[in-house]
């Protein structure tokens, strides 16, 4: 029913499928990334995202998470560990509007325990 040539070519693609799987990274060759802590002092519900720049586009800018007035959220893997600056956007009103950019360094991010603090303000804006 089969011949030679048939089984020989069935084998041949076998091998080849065998051999053609996805790679997958290596646990060592993985962005690293850290936990972050967020308290918000600030009188209003806001969302956070960080960048490596003062004023990123939309695309440069990784959203974190929202946290609730008053609230402390912890948010894990947010930051990779390895950028040597971090901008923090905080902002509100649906992530409409930017009211407060924060500049850490990573060395000033491990001395606060990876854990930072939205002020509060007694505006009533």
């Amino acid at each position: 029913m089969f011949t030679n040539r048939v089984v020989a070519i069935v084998l041949a693609l076998l091998w080849l499928l065998a051999g053609c799987r996805p790679v997958r990274p290596s646990p060592a060759a993985a962005q690293p990334s850290h936990s972050l802590e967020v308290r918000n002092d600030w009188h209003r519900d806001i969302t956070l995202s960080y960048s490596a720049m003062r004023l990123p586009t939309a695309n440069q800018r990784h959203p974190i998470g929202a946290i609730a007035v008053g609230a402390t959220a912890t948010f894990p893997a947010a930051l990779p560990e390895n950028q040597e600056r971090y901008v923090f956007h905080a902002r509100y009103d649906r992530d409409r509007l930017e009211f407060l950019t924060i500049f850490l360094d990573r060395s000033s991010l491990e001395k606060l325990g990876w854990k930072i603090v939205i002020p509060g303000t007694d505006s009533t804006c």
